[in-house]
């Protein structure tokens, strides 16, 4: 198995990332992030929360502006009259053209590419319209995010438990993790600019690590006030476990790396807080971690 990335998936990412960044915006999911409440997928891109960008005229399912861009009608539901709506024939052909053998970066590209091309061809160019393309395509590409695991049935409570208890029980279940001796995302980069083997399963091992922990703290009898804490870092372990055996699969390709580092960056954060979540609720019931 190769896990370099080639010379030419660079230019590749190196071009389309050149111009998705102009209208992609916002890299952290509410999941992820303390400070939001809705725990909703984020809108990957301001572009994507424009009424313009929303706008469908003759209700066949297809956006006005995706309509500029094909050269069908925006104001009729059937351009051609075969009494066939636009949005099922658009439909069906976006079904025909599907190929799953195409890598994260090949498919961002084709969407991105095709459209410029056959809008050139129709003559239906248009910048602003062009634009919602490139934002609807690396929204599809990076809206995936991972979701919890785990809900608060599936933590034992106890109302005899107390804090200094739970806090020696919560201590023994998470020491494992000093068996991780480098900094992940250091091995998943040399993994996969080196496509060293050992590293990817070096990154598999690391998973099995924060698995096991996150089933070891399910184990535990925790407080009844201490409950949506102690779930948060649960989830978290559990998905960082996710994220971690999915970064071991050696996927070199260029948007599927720069998705997996993203959530990376976002497990390693959901982590953080909800440790530190946990440790206020010890500080607050005098039993330090």
């Amino acid at each position: 198995m190769s896990n370099k990335i080639k010379a030419s998936d660079k230019i590749v990412v190196a071009v389309v990332f050149s111009v998705v960044v102009l209208s992609y915006a916002g890299w952290k999911s509410p999941f992820f992030n303390p400070e939001l409440n809705n725990y909703s997928v984020v809108e990957i891109s301001a572009v994507l929360e424009e009424n313009e960008y929303t706008l469908d005229t003759d209700n066949d399912g297809v956006r006005d502006w995706q309509e500029i861009l094909l050269g069908t009608d925006p104001n009729n539901p059937d351009t051609n009259g075969d009494g066939i709506s636009d949005g099922e024939e658009i439909e069906a052909l976006a079904i025909e053209e599907v190929d799953e053998s195409l890598s994260a970066t090949q498919t961002l590209t084709k969407q991105i590419l095709s459209s410029y091309v056959h809008t050139k061809q129709q003559n239906t160019y248009d910048e602003d319209a062009f634009g919602f393309v490139i934002a609807q395509a690396a929204n599809e590409q990076f809206a995936i995010r991972y979701i919890p695991t785990y809900t608060r049935n599936d933590i034992l409570t106890s109302k005899s438990s107390s804090s200094n208890t739970y806090a020696n029980e919560f201590n023994s279940a998470i020491k494992p993790v000093l068996e991780v001796a480098e900094y992940e995302l250091a091995t998943y980069g040399r993994a996969i600019e080196e496509g060293i083997e050992e590293d990817f399963e070096k990154l598999l091992e690391a998973s099995v690590v924060y698995r096991d922990i996150a089933d070891t703290l399910l184990e535990i009898e925790v407080p009844e006030d201490a409950v949506i804490e102690h779930l948060d870092l649960v989830n978290s372990f559990a998905t960082f476990s996710r994220i971690l055996s999915s970064m071991s699969n050696g996927d070199s390709d260029p948007v599927s790396t720069l998705v997996m580092t993203r959530d990376f960056f976002e497990g390693e954060d959901a982590i953080k807080v909800a440790y530190s979540q946990v440790n206020i609720y010890f500080i607050l019931n005098n039993s330090n971690l």
